[in-house]
This record gives C-alpha cells, sequence and structure tokens, in this order.
C-alpha cells in the first residue's frame, strides 16, 4: 500500500514500495512522475547471459576482422596512387674488350685441323676464312 498527500488542488505527493513520485492534473488528464526510485529489477534491465556475453565477444572479433580485410582493401586499391620515382632506363654494363689476335688464331686452328701440312693451298684458303 501507499501513501498520497494532497498538498494543492490537483497537485499530489505520494509514496509506495516503487518510491516516491508526484501527479498532476484535473480532471481526465494527469501527468504522473516518481521522483526517487527505490532498487530492484525494474529499470535496472537485466544482466547478460554467457551466451549472450559470447556472441558479443564473436561479434565484435568479427567486426574487428570486418575492419582489418578493410583496410588492406583500401591499401590494395589506392596502391596506385603511391608517389613512385620517375622511371629511368636500364642502363646495360660496358662489353669486355675482345683479345682480336687470339679470337683468328683458334679460328685459324679450327679451319687447320684435318688438313695435311703438304696441301698449302688449302692452308692459304682455310687462313682467309679464318680471318
Amino acid at each position: 500500500m501507499g501513501l498520497s498527500i494532497r498538498i494543492a488542488p490537483g497537485v499530489r505527493l505520494w509514496a509506495s514500495p516503487r518510491g516516491l513520485g508526484m501527479s498532476t492534473g484535473v480532471g481526465p488528464l494527469r501527468v504522473s512522475a516518481p521522483l526517487v526510485r527505490l532498487g530492484g529489477s525494474w529499470g535496472e534491465g537485466r544482466r547478460p547471459s554467457l551466451a549472450q556475453l559470447h556472441r558479443e565477444l564473436a561479434q565484435a572479433q568479427q567486426e574487428e576482422e570486418i575492419a582489418r580485410w578493410a583496410a588492406t582493401w583500401a591499401r590494395l586499391l589506392g596502391a596506385h596512387r603511391a608517389a613512385f620515382p620517375p622511371a629511368q632506363p636500364p642502363v646495360a654494363p660496358a662489353p669486355e674488350p675482345v683479345d682480336e689476335a687470339a679470337l683468328v688464331r683458334q679460328f685459324e686452328r679450327e679451319e687447320l685441323r684435318g688438313l695435311p701440312f703438304w696441301r698449302l693451298r688449302a692452308h692459304c684458303h682455310a687462313k682467309r676464312r679464318a680471318r
């Protein structure tokens, strides 16, 4: 049970097991508001269950993974916007010097291989081909 006290016409203060309150209004329109709420589960909400905590943790992990993938895609899609140094043509190294005399001697040996020493005209033609 509660206690209600009339302060003025249309104004009442009340006390009940649910707390203190005040109501105003005359006739069919009435406004009532609690001033103080006493403890209890009314208005506090329920504690989350263990399964609900697991679901929230899984959802937070999933959102974090989605954020990581979004950042990765943003880096991939924005890579062409990065500043790169201007392209330079590659420079080939200088060629090694060639020993022409050694090459001529090698070619002459290859051309003269298998020719008998008495075929002098064949020797002359082979040396010309080598040069």
